[in-house]
């Protein structure tokens, strides 16, 4: 069969934020799930050759826009976007990550015990975030990820991460994300996979 038909939907945060996202169904009955996190200044559509290729491998994928941007551009009547957001909106940003994760885990044909997040810098540290409280999450694939984004100190959280299995990649040319990639290599403590590209 083709690959399933995607559904666009909208959540709402704690904080009265509306999300915008996709849901990308499996073939498979209780299919393991991702969800993907873009990095700041981008939107979700930076993942469309990703999401085919996990939707071939049978997976259920969720995409989202972090508040303030794509179309997560609402928050009650006003609107949010990347200019007008607050220190108090990226300290909340992990409200996102909660409310879709909920969402996926929720859905009867995804296997709740099998979810994984996928993020990239600020997507990536906000995964890494969520993933230090929520033990359920399988694992991580963090891309360029920063010691310290807005505020998320990603040292700390692998530390909270456990031994659960994380794959870490950044390029040299940026600098800041390959000595993160370092960094957190030596603070993992279950497996790892490490790429460091020219």
């Amino acid at each position: 069969p083709g690959l399933p038909a995607a559904e666009e939907f909208t959540l709402s945060t704690a904080d009265g934020v509306t999300l915008s996202g996709t849901y990308y169904p499996s073939n498979e009955k209780k299919a393991a799930g991702v969800l993907l996190w873009h990095d700041l200044d981008r939107d979700r559509s930076d993942w469309k050759d990703l999401i085919e290729e996990l939707q071939e491998e049978n997976y259920a994928v969720v995409a989202m826009d972090l508040r303030g941007h794509g179309r997560s551009n609402r928050r009650g009547e006003g609107i949010l976007d990347r200019k007008t957001m607050s220190d108090a909106d990226f300290a909340n940003a992990g409200q996102d990550v909660q409310a879709a994760y909920q969402y996926l885990a929720g859905r009867e044909e995804v296997d709740k015990d099998r979810i994984a997040m996928i993020g990239a810098g600020w997507g990536a540290n906000l995964a890494l975030q969520f993933a230090a409280r929520e033990r359920r999450l399988k694992t991580l694939v963090l891309l360029s990820p920063g010691l310290s984004i807005k505020g998320l100190q990603a040292l700390e959280n692998m530390d909270r991460y456990g031994k659960r299995p994380v794959f870490l990649a950044a390029s040299l040319k940026d600098g800041e994300a390959a000595e993160a990639v370092r960094q957190l290599e030596k603070a993992a403590r279950g497996e790892r996979m490490v790429k460091v590209y020219e």
